[in-house]
């Protein structure tokens, strides 16, 4: 038997998500094999590069592509057929919440895990009547990872070695009160669907999250991420020592900078939400945006510990965020 992850249509950040999933699955079954379909990202990517393909390939992870469909029993295609038969089109996320909790106990039962947006409990060991589990969510919880936080820390390294090019800013991160800085905007900001749901952190939410880091840490510099470079040197201002990554490359590189960070302040984001849980400074604070979507829907994956920056409430964002 195996366990099944359909990786859907997201890039690295919730690709690990998935994958952290499959591995709690997989350590109370290690005898069933983790497979991984990427057949959605194969059939939606451009270009490559564009972080629409299989990242994981660049990290230490286990399990084997597969392409090709999905392995369902008889009751888990008859199953599956009437709940996606009503399924809610859009990204009205409570809607979707709500009529995947209607389904949960079934799709449990038949070792199917459907709910995205928050915690889908899940039995240690699966019942003898059920044969492959599938993964078709988006996992976004933290109770999925803590038990197994070693094991996705090393995981999550990459394969490659540092390339030559940030030896200087690794050591800057290394040597400094280095404050990780994160800009999520292309798709967040350029596409007017995408953007109505997370276009949260605006500039005066770094603006505000920057002086509050400078209060409660000592000297800090701060380096900042993003895939707009270009808009942050010219829009966030501090007089504090900055280093910016270049944004050309690599995820798998660029994670690893992120990742090896002090503190951080981050956005909405699963790839820059797994660089602060992964960060292993004892004392490292990390700021979050208020809110992660731009509703009153409420996200599994803020942790004890943060403080919460002010991004505004959903009415006022569309003026403040949408800064091109």
């Amino acid at each position: 038997y195996m366990i099944y992850i359909d990786m859907g249509m997201g890039r690295l950040g919730n690709q690990f998500c998935r994958y952290a999933y499959s591995r709690l699955l997989h350590k109370y079954n290690p005898g069933e094999d983790i497979v991984y379909s990427f057949d959605m990202l194969d059939s939606a990517h451009e270009t490559e590069g564009d972080g629409m393909e299989n990242s994981l390939r660049h990290f230490n992870t286990i399990g084997t592509e597969r392409n090709g469909a999905i392995k369902r029993s008889w009751l888990q295609k008859f199953v599956w057929k009437r709940f996606m038969r009503k399924y809610p089109d859009g990204m009205d996320f409570c809607l979707k919440d709500c009529y995947e909790r209607r389904w949960l106990s079934v799709m449990k039962a038949l070792g199917m895990y459907k709910l995205n947006l928050g915690e889908c409990p899940f039995p240690k060991k699966k019942p003898w009547w059920i044969g492959n589990l599938i993964v078709d969510c988006c996992c976004e919880s933290p109770d999925y990872f803590q038990e197994i936080k070693e094991e996705l820390s090393e995981a999550f390294t990459p394969v490659h070695p540092l390339q030559e090019h940030n030896r200087e800013l690794m050591d800057v991160i290394q040597r400094t009160n280095s404050v990780f800085v994160g800009v999520r905007r292309g798709d967040f900001v350029d596409d007017q669907e995408i953007s109505n749901v997370y276009n949260v952190c605006s500039k005066d939410y770094y603006l505000r999250a920057i002086a509050q880091m400078r209060e409660r840490v000592e000297n800090p510099t701060f380096v900042f991420f993003s895939n707009d470079i270009e808009w942050v040197r010219d829009n966030i201002r501090t007089d504090a020592e900055c280093y910016y990554e270049s944004g050309k490359d690599e995820v798998w590189e660029t994670f690893r900078l992120m990742r090896a960070c002090k503190h951080f302040i981050i956005s909405n984001s699963t790839l820059h939400w797994w660089a602060q849980y992964l960060g292993e400074d004892k004392g490292k604070v990390v700021m979050a945006p208020s809110r992660w979507y731009r509703s009153d829907f409420q996200s599994a994956l803020y942790l004890p510990g943060w403080t919460l920056v002010d991004a505004g409430n959903p009415c006022a964002l569309q003026d403040a965020c949408c800064v091109k």
